[in-house]
Parts: C-alpha cells; sequence; structure tokens
C-alpha cells in the first residue's frame, strides 16, 4: 500500500481528535464478490495493523490481498472529502 499527501492529510483531520481511532478497511460480502469497505473507527481483534510511511492502518485479513498494489488517496466530490483506493484489483 502506498499514500497520497491528500490521504495522509485525510487520515491526520479525521483521527486527530481520538487516539484510539484508525483508517480501517475491511470485506463486505455482495452478489459479486467481497468488496472493500473502509471507516475511521477504532479497532477489531482479528485487524493487523499495518503501518504506511508512518501512519497506522487497520486491515481486515480477508481484504489484505485486494489492498496489498493499493495507493489511498482522497479527494473533495460536491463539498464532500472520502477515499479513493486507486490500483485496486
Amino acid at each position: 500500500m502506498k499514500l497520497t499527501r491528500a490521504g495522509k492529510q485525510f487520515i491526520s483531520k479525521a483521527t486527530e481528535d481520538n487516539a484510539s481511532l484508525m483508517l480501517r478497511f475491511y470485506g463486505v460480502r455482495s452478489p459479486d464478490g467481497m468488496m472493500i469497505g473502509a471507516d475511521i473507527d477504532t479497532l477489531i481483534d482479528s485487524d493487523l495493523v499495518i503501518t504506511i510511511e508512518g501512519y497506522q492502518i487497520g486491515v481486515s485479513p480477508e481484504v489484505l490481498d485486494q489492498l496489498k498494489m493499493t495507493t489511498i488517496h482522497a479527494d473533495t466530490y460536491q463539498q464532500k472529502e472520502g477515499l479513493i483506493l486507486l490500483n485496486c484489483k
């Protein structure tokens, strides 16, 4: 995984008020297979903690392989900021 500057700023801003919060990726089952969900939340026991460029991110083991080659970016759309996963297959 990699982080863009915008991705780093998003994580910093979203977690600045509570040290127990972290960007967390998890799996969501759908008819098309496993989709990736993301949230700013506390981790659950089965999550792995991955450090990327000094940022700790929680990842559910079921989506770890899908995220290995991903770049985490953030952008604003219609005045709402959100995450974008680039190169995610």
